[in-house]
């Protein structure tokens, strides 16, 4: 999951001293957001219910796992905006833990 190893990117640029970055580590959470958001979608199996709206959707682990790392990567770059580097890695290491 390239998410994963986004995270893991950014965590490393954030227990740096790197005060350059702060916009592009920023707009890498970003899209780990938007790769998060997508995993995390419910998939319909059409073979199974003719349509899809006759069923639900179907949640895999991968998708709860990334359901729940979406807030923590919020507050990851909520915390980074503020420039708050020990935060920011906390959310982060939250982050990868539900993944």
């Amino acid at each position: 999951m390239a998410a994963k190893e986004d995270i893991e990117s950014i965590i490393q640029w954030l227990e740096g001293a790197d005060e350059d970055q702060w916009q592009d580590q920023v707009e890498v959470a970003n899209e780990v957001i938007a790769e998060l958001r997508r995993i995390g979608r419910g998939v319909v199996r059409r073979d199974k219910t003719g349509s899809r709206s006759a069923a639900p959707p179907t949640f895999s682990d991968e998708s709860r796992q990334a359901s729940l790392a979406v807030q923590q990567v919020n507050a990851m770059i909520e915390a980074m905006r503020r420039r708050e580097r020990k935060t920011a890695v906390a959310y982060g290491r939250a982050a990868l833990a539900c993944l």
